[in-house]
């Protein structure tokens, strides 16, 4: 559950209660609900997590730095690269809304998951599959031309090899599969071996 709402639980609880604990007692100055005034924040909800053992409020020097929030979401490792990226631009949008609203020193907060972790490196190596094409592309016909010294030799060559990838790329669409992580690497691997 969100660290926020069982502080303001406990906060509407203490200050109604005969005998306060005395993480509230000295921390928290009366405070009666969330939002509590940024003067008393920092040491009352330190107060609080180290009373109640909550590991997602974590503090320097009397002041909190981080706050863990866990939400839920419907994707896993293996969801479409098109949901994953639907899901954390629409994440990432309500955030920034979120962001402006907020008060200085909570605005600066963050997503974090390992499925966009899974989705970002899935995104960075279809770059790099692509990139590998071109360098093999140029490398190949390079090769091809100082060797042979024929333009139409290195350009046929060159139509050859992208003919292979295409081809390659072409099947995977027609399959209906998308370019994630492991067909990146096998892509590759084809512009290697080809």
């Amino acid at each position: 559950e969100c660290p926020m709402v069982l502080f303001d639980e406990w906060l509407k609880v203490q200050s109604t209660s005969q005998s306060p604990t005395e993480a509230y007692s000295q921390n928290c100055k009366g405070a009666t609900s969330a939002p509590v005034q940024s003067e008393v924040f920092d040491p009352c909800i330190i107060g609080w997590s180290q009373l109640v053992n909550i590991k997602s409020v974590l503090q320097t020097g009397g002041s909190v730095k981080i706050m863990q929030i866990r939400t839920k979401s419907n994707l896993t490792s293996d969801s479409p690269q098109s949901e994953s990226k639907n899901e954390w631009t629409t994440y990432e949008a309500w955030l920034n809304d979120e962001r402006s609203s907020a008060p200085n020193g909570a605005n600066k907060m963050y997503q974090s998951d390992i499925v966009y972790w899974w989705f970002d490196t899935n995104q960075q190596m279809l770059k790099t599959a692509y990139g590998a094409a071109g360098i093999a592309l140029a490398c190949a016909a390079v090769i091809v031309f100082l060797s042979a010294r024929s333009f139409i030799l290195t350009l046929f060559a060159a139509i050859s090899i992208a003919y292979v990838l295409v081809a390659a790329t072409a099947c995977l669409v027609g399959l209906g599969w998308e370019l994630g992580f492991l067909e990146s690497i096998l892509f590759a691997i084809l512009i290697g071996i080809r």
